[in-house]
């Protein structure tokens, strides 16, 4: 089971609390990245199992629009967060591949579990 974990986020406090919590719970942390044009050079790199996404990024491509460039050369899961999951369920339908959203706030093992979820399938 891979455990190969790319972070997109880019609130500085929350990515080091995220980044915390994976390595505290095994994953990997093989990159991060703030915008969408990042998370898009970071996938290239690093070849992640999985993609940890928030919806808002720097830059002018937020991070569904990251996700719809990636998809393009990579079938990697992604996992959103979002303060706004309600509004993006129906959005996810519509974009290939796997890919599941989770609301902020948070909790560590809220995440774990969707992550080890996603991984197992």
């Amino acid at each position: 089971m891979g455990r190969r974990i790319l972070l997109v986020e880019d609130e500085e406090i929350i990515l080091a609390a995220v980044t915390r919590q994976l390595r505290r719970n095994g994953f990997e942390v093989v990159g991060t990245a703030s915008s969408g044009d990042e998370a898009i050079q970071a996938t290239a790199a690093s070849s992640p199992d999985l993609i940890v996404m928030d919806l808002r990024l720097q830059g002018a491509m937020n991070g569904l629009e990251a996700a719809q460039h990636i998809r393009q050369t990579s079938p990697v899961p992604i996992l959103f967060v979002t303060a706004h999951a309600h509004r993006l369920t129906n959005t996810l339908r519509n974009l290939p591949g796997d890919n599941r959203v989770i609301a902020k706030p948070f909790s560590a093992n809220e995440l774990r579990l969707a992550i080890e979820d996603m991984l197992s399938t």
